[in-house]
């Protein structure tokens, strides 16, 4: 909801691990990993938009029109973005 009806609100979807996953939630009560998930995902949202980084992917803004055939949005309670 937030990437569709959105389109000017700089977001980012990250999967990290499940908590219903026994050992990966064991993980995730780890200082160390949740440090490594938290850098991986900055440092990926820095190299997409600083055009000097490798990995630079920047592209024009897309905005879908339509469900994207993962579950549609259909019942989605969107947050309040104080507009």
């Amino acid at each position: 909801g937030i990437h569709r009806y959105s389109p000017n609100v700089p977001s980012v979807i990250a999967e990290w691990m499940y908590l219903s996953n026994y050992s990966e939630a064991y993980l995730l009560s780890l200082d160390s990993v949740r440090d490594v998930e938290a850098e991986a995902i900055a440092s990926a949202i820095l190299r997409w938009y600083l055009p000097n980084e490798e990995g630079y992917g920047f592209i024009s803004q897309f905005i879908a029109d339509a469900p994207s055939s993962t579950g549609g949005f259909s019942g989605c309670v969107e947050p309040d973005l104080g507009q």
